[in-house]
């Protein structure tokens, strides 16, 4: 019973990961095409600074190449 407990608490976490990575390639590919963060935000459902970070992170990636 406790090894099912934990093993459907790593497929939760696992899940809840996928979803949060799907929701970051999401927004960034909206900021790519130029919307605003308060505009990703709302339709990623990620905070803005999550999406704030995620735009800093493109900038920098830019800059360097």
């Amino acid at each position: 019973m406790k090894e099912s407990v934990i093993y459907q608490d790593l497929i939760r976490e696992g899940r809840e990961q996928g979803i949060q990575q799907g929701r970051q390639e999401i927004a960034i590919h909206l900021l790519e095409c130029g919307m605003s963060v308060e505009q990703v935000a709302d339709l990623s459902k990620l905070s803005v600074e999550q999406v704030q970070a995620l735009r800093d992170n493109l900038e920098n990636a830019t800059e360097s190449e």
